[in-house]
């Protein structure tokens, strides 16, 4: 019976050694993730890509963290994962988790808690991913790909109610709708589709949004000739069509592209901030040089710091309100 029992202690202390060293694993592999450290950028333009810029701590000191910018080998589906071929979704069940999955069409979730993870969605159609009321999403590491629309996928993500996390989208009018409660992060917004005279923005909100977090992403609206029949036209267009904006926190991003990069209304809305952002510019191809007009139009009360010029690390200028 001794024996027994000193053998049954050193099980508990050797069960015990193995859960620490898996809760540590875990936490550090959560860390790498939210630096960014398990990838690289997309290509640079202006040779500003691998910089990270500076993240919010909590009390409100900044401390600059090394997140790598969002491109193709550090978001969608990762580098070897099969998938398994399907056709549209019309998600109904509470907590269900799609996984690794090849769509042939759009998803509409419909149902509260929904998880998509390592999963390619190819729409057609006016929304590839809709979130309807009542509903919620967390779509992680996967590609969202409106190209054979032929223009006419609104935007990637439509309206509010989600997470993204690592999502490549591409190909759509506008990247994401987001009318509340919206979490974008680590994420790759590039080669908007537009039909001829349409206008292309990254994230879009005509107003009455609150609870908008966009940070750490790549959002590039610049027309590289794979897809573009418009022009492109903000990387953040926030109107107040339909209210005041409130919550909305941008910051951490690389913004490329764009009439005004940053054009936002808070109307009546409060505690709206613009941090720690980095803007690139330069000359297309065309000649055309972008920003068209500047990095940034605000209107209303908007808290802004740390925002720079991706090339130089200089501060950017924010233009008077337009009439």
């Amino acid at each position: 019976m001794a024996l027994q029992t000193q053998v049954a202690a050193r099980d508990r202390r050797q069960d015990k050694t193995a859960k620490r060293r898996l809760c540590a694993t875990r936490c550090l592999s959560s860390l790498a993730v939210f630096l960014g450290a398990c990838g690289g950028g997309g290509d640079d333009m202006n040779g500003g890509g691998a910089r990270g810029p500076s993240s919010a701590m909590p009390g409100g000191t900044l401390e600059r963290v090394a997140i790598v910018r969002p491109g193709p080998s550090n978001t969608g589906v990762p580098a070897g994962t099969q998938l398994v071929p399907s056709g549209p979704l019309r998600i109904t069940t509470p907590d269900q988790v799609i996984d690794r999955l090849d769509v042939a069409g759009c998803v509409n979730v419909m149902a509260p808690r929904v998880k998509i993870r390592r999963t390619r969605i190819r729409c057609g159609s006016y929304y590839p991913v809709r979130v309807f009321d009542g509903a919620s999403l967390t779509i992680e590491d996967s590609e969202i790909d409106g190209s054979s629309a032929a223009g006419k996928a609104t935007s990637g993500i439509a309206f509010g109610n989600y997470v993204a996390r690592r999502v490549n989208i591409h190909g759509t009018a506008d990247g994401v709708k987001a009318q509340g409660n919206v979490l974008l992060e680590l994420s790759w917004i590039h080669d908007l589709y537009l039909a001829p005279g349409d206008h292309a923005d990254g994230v879009q909100s005509t107003g009455n949004s609150t609870n908008v977090t966009v940070r750490n992403n790549f959002i590039d609206i610049l027309d590289h000739g794979r897809g573009h029949g418009g022009n492109p036209n903000s990387c953040f267009q926030v109107g107040t069509e339909q209210g005041g904006n409130s919550n909305w926190t941008i910051s951490g991003n690389w913004l490329y592209g764009g009439g005004w990069v940053i054009n936002v209304n808070s109307g009546p809305g409060t505690n709206d901030r613009i941090i720690n952002n980095r803007f690139g510019r330069g000359v297309l191809p065309s000649g055309q040089r972008y920003p068209v007009h500047g990095p940034m139009v605000l209107y209303g009360d908007w808290t802004k710091s740390g925002n720079v010029w991706d090339d130089t690390g200089t501060p950017v200028a924010i233009a008077p309100a337009q009439p």
